[in-house]
This record gives structure tokens, sequence and C-alpha cells, in this order.
């Protein structure tokens, strides 16, 4: 990326994008909310840098950061839905007790147990065209011509700039927005969740594979014409969870963004599509606990005395939609609390390969 936008001092794209990026990290903030951030200049409303859209060539020299609540501290967690049958390849005998202690380092909690093999997949590239591109187009009330790039499929709408669509051709990762700038309260959580099956199924956008999904609900500020001054509006955000074969897939991603109106004004999807690779030999939870025992853990305020792990979870994991993914692995995701006296405090979920052969990089 090249350029600058205003400041004072300027900064480089790539400074500005670190500067978002504040928004979208809990670490930042006591409170440990977390937000999705976007820069982009006040020359245009909607201006926004390179590789998210439209851009200016002539930014005025004056940033501006819009930030979205993702997820609040003290927002009751959404329940996992329960996966389906088992998958092929791993044998689930029965739930079973984990209780062990190494040095400063315990775990308590009950996991499947488990023996055999698993499946690993490997992505299968989508046959995105012009032609079906243009279908989809069509049915989010896009009108203008396709621009076509060595790695997407991008349409904005020539009467409604606010508009645009971006489709990825190496994987199923989907980009709509409205920039929707409407205000009123969000609403209950059935009925925005019947507005995105609609919107989906419309469009035809709702995986086979996808659960029953969660309600989350955002305050979003936006900048108005006056300087400085913003307005707070609520919508709902509709979050559709994947299972391959039995077992949650980890990072896999098709979110909706709902106004007061009932009108998906967003939406985000990375839904890879995959085909079974080959079986592998499974790690025990045992043995990824020694390896857990490893991993730096992440924390805010408290320096670790005691770990104690209370969540084991087998699952498969996608890769972010800028990683170019040849393989979907599993891994074991560790989460618990470290101690320190009087106080406690959760650590940031860590993820172990659940296989000695790895094919993809493990999440830090």
């Amino acid at each position: 990326m090249k350029g600058t936008y205003g400041g004072n001092p300027p900064l480089s794209i790539i400074e500005a994008w670190d500067k978002a990026s504040e928004y979208t990290m809990a670490s930042y903030y006591p409170s440990d909310d977390t937000y999705t951030a976007e820069i982009y200049d006040t020359n245009c409303s909607n201006d926004k840098l390179p590789g998210y859209g439209g851009y200016s060539t002539t930014p005025s020299g004056s940033q501006v950061y819009r930030k979205t609540l993702v997820a609040q501290k003290n927002t009751p967690p959404t329940p996992t839905p329960t996966p389906p049958s088992p998958p092929s390849g791993i044998h689930i005998l029965s739930s079973r007790s984990f209780i062990a202690t190494a040095g400063n380092y315990s775990v308590q909690t009950t996991i499947p147990a488990t023996s055999g093999t698993i499946m690993i997949y490997t992505s299968v590239k989508p046959n995105y065209t012009q032609e079906t591109v243009s279908t989809l187009s069509k049915k989010l009330g896009l009108s203008a011509p396709i621009r076509q790039t060595a790695s997407s499929f991008g349409i904005s709408n020539e009467k409604n700039e606010n508009m645009y669509l971006d489709v990825q051709k190496n994987a199923r990762i989907i980009s709509f927005d409205t920039f929707d700038n409407s205000t009123g309260n969000a609403l209950p959580a059935d009925k925005a969740i019947d507005s995105a099956k609609k919107f989906l199924k419309n469009a035809d956008l709702l995986p086979p594979d996808a659960l029953e999904p969660a309600v989350r609900y955002n305050e979003k500020s936006i900048p108005t014409s006056k300087e400085g001054s913003v307005e707070t509006k609520k919508t709902a955000v509709v979050t559709f969870p994947r299972s391959l074969n039995g077992l949650m897939v980890w990072n896999s991603q098709l979110i909706t963004e709902v106004n007061s109106q009932g009108n998906v004004v967003s939406m985000f999807m990375n839904w890879r599509d995959y085909t079974p690779y080959k079986q592998v030999p499974l790690k025990t939870p045992e043995q990824a606990f020694q390896e857990f025992q490893t991993k730096p853990l992440v924390v805010q305020t408290i320096k670790p005395g005691k770990v104690i792990v209370n969540a084991i979870t087998l699952v498969y994991y996608t890769q972010p939609a800028v990683v170019n993914e040849k393989y979907l692995q599993p891994i074991y995701v560790f989460e618990g609390y470290v101690q320190n006296g009087n106080t406690t405090e959760k650590f940031r979920p860590v993820a172990i390969a659940a296989t000695n052969e790895v094919f993809e990089e493990v999440p830090g």
C-alpha cells in the first residue's frame, strides 16, 4: 500500500491501519470491550483506504475512525450450539473428567473421550465467474458493472455509491456493505434472525452446514457533517456458527448486521469449501495439555502465578480471510484463567494442534 493520510503528523497508510486496529484490540481498553474499526478520509464520507472499496486520490488531510462494538465484557456469553452427530474417523466413546496438576498448571474439566484418527481437509476454490457474481449482485440490489482484479470481483452501485460487493476468487469470502447511516433501535433477536435468514436465502448465501445463529447488539458511532459530531445507532449482529462432521469450525464466519427496519446493511462471509484429504492420528487431551504448558499466555493486568484450565474443546480451525488457506486441520482450544494471590483473570484462548502432523500454521 502506498500514500499518506492526513493528521498531525501525517500517517502512512499502514500506520493509519495500525492506529485503527487499536479499536479492535481488547487489550487497549480496561473494560475488555472489543471493536471492529474502519479508517477513512473526511474528503468523502465513505472514502476507505486501499483494499476496502473506493478511495480518494486527493485526501482532505483529516482522518476519521469509525468503530463498531462487537462484544462487551459484561455481556453474557452466547451459548455454544450443540454439535450434530460425531465426526467420521473419531470414536466418541463418552465424556470423561480430565483432572491433572503439573507445577503451576492445573486442569479440571470434562472432555469427550476420543480415540483413533481425524480427517484433514483441503480447501477448494469456488467456481466464481463474472456471470455468477453478476447474478449475486442483482439479488443484492447492485447494478453497476463488475470490476475484476487478479484476486477478486468488485461491484459498486452506480446509483448509490454507498453500496458495494467484493467476492474473492480463491475462497468463499464475500463482503457486502451499504454503509447504512439510519437511526433507530435494534430489532428483537427473533426478528433480526428472520431478517438475516431471509436475506441470505434470497441471495443463495445461507450454507447448508450453518447452525442456528446467535445475536449480539452493537452501538455504532457515525460521524455527521458537523466536525467532531457523531450520532449513535443500534443494530443487531446475527452470527452463524458452523460445524463439519460434528466438530465446530472455529473462525468460519457468516456475520450479518440488521438495522431497525429489518434490512441487512452489511454482511461478511469467510466460509471456505472443503474436500477430504486424509486421516491422521489424533492427539489426546493429555498430550495437548503438556504442550499447552510451553505456550506463553496473554493476559491484561496480572502476572500469572497459577494457571487453571477449565475448558478444552476440539474444533476445526479456518484460517483468517487474509490467509491463503490450503488445509483445514483440528486444534484443541484451551480456556481458563490465571491466579496471582486473590486476583484472577482469564487468559486469551490458546490453540494447540490436535495432530502431530501440522498442515497449516496454528493460531497464536
